[in-house]
């Protein structure tokens, strides 16, 4: 999709940052991947069949949401952690540039994934093939959601870590409301009531006391499959460590059993349905005010954030 924030490079900046990494080799080709919505990305093919992906932050000077500040650092590093730690599936990073010299922002590049995303495919697939992949996919984010840390809060935005779920999480979403101001982004609620009606609710925060780190963006675009196998998880930027609650598979406009019975036991009582309609809200609000600063090309996303977000709305108050 095109957007406002994807930093398109000509191609003799894109032919210095491969040399850069692989100075004995020389590109066959260069193609841009169109799937993404915030960073531009392109599969390159090198004199010796090895196929990369560049993928290129947005300029310094993007207008870009509070949250999406050092996206690109995240997305290494959290990366990097879970090939460490875990046997999820992700690519190798060769390289991670943050210095500018050769282009007006970051970019790393990684080894490409073979096979195709699960998005492209999971309609044309039986039911019991979409549970199978669904199932391995719910073991997968498990093991993402073991990793534990010391403060709660967005990946890369370490200033605003703290011990208190509720309290990083009202900052998170208010942060999200200030953006949507700046825009005079149409929720279809005053700001401040959305704020104060997530607030009465955020009681159920405190039960969360054991920061994981949470993907957040794990739909099904984010996952490569070959042979009804999972062999590939992606984009992992807008990485945090929050309450692994906030994973889309939990999202409540989402029904998979096949996910759920891989991932194991969630809490599932009252306290837990609010916090779900909590971080419910907390998406659609980003999903809705997002597209004032993408321009995306046409509004269908914001018209479906914006019934879910009523719907969520709705729910929550109903508890």
């Amino acid at each position: 999709m095109e957007s406002k924030t994807k930093n398109k490079q000509p191609r003799d900046i894109l032919i210095q940052m491969i040399n850069a990494s692989f100075p004995d080799l020389t590109i066959i080709n260069i193609a841009e991947l169109k799937e993404g919505f915030f960073n531009v990305a392109y599969d390159i093919t090198l004199s010796n069949d090895q196929e990369v992906i560049l993928k290129i932050a947005p300029p310094l000077d993007a207008e870009i949401l509070s949250y999406e500040i050092d996206l690109m650092r995240t997305e290494v590093e959290s990366m990097r952690l879970v090939k460490e730690t875990t046997t999820v599936p992700v690519p190798y990073i060769y390289c991670y540039d943050d210095t500018h010299s050769i282009c007006n922002a970051d970019y790393f590049i990684m080894e490409k994934l073979h096979g195709v995303t699960y998005s492209s495919i999971r309609n044309s697939l039986s039911q019991d093939k979409q549970y199978h992949i669904d199932y391995q996919l719910g073991e997968y984010n498990h093991m993402i959601n073991i990793i534990s840390n010391d403060t709660f809060g967005i990946y890369s935005k370490k200033n605003y870590h703290g011990s208190d779920w509720m309290t990083v999480f009202l900052c998170m979403l208010k942060n999200i409301l200030d953006d949507a101001k700046n825009k005079n982004t149409d929720l279809g609620y005053d700001y401040d009531s959305l704020y104060q009606t997530v607030k009465h609710y955020s009681y159920a925060l405190k039960e969360v006391t054991k920061p994981k780190l949470v993907h957040w963006d794990l739909w099904e675009g984010n996952v490569f499959v070959e042979d009804n196998k999972i062999i590939g998880i992606i984009d992992f930027e807008r990485a945090m460590w929050a309450d692994p609650l906030m994973e889309y598979f939990f999202r409540n406009h989402i029904n998979s059993d096949g996910f759920l019975k891989g991932y194991g036991d969630i809490p599932n009582d009252e306290s837990a349905m609010i916090r779900r309609c909590l971080y419910d809200i907390y998406l659609y609000t980003i999903m809705i005010t997002e597209c004032d600063y993408r321009h995306y090309s046409d509004d269908s996303q914001r018209n479906w954030a914006k019934e879910q977000l009523k719907d969520s709305v709705e729910k929550l108050i109903h508890f």
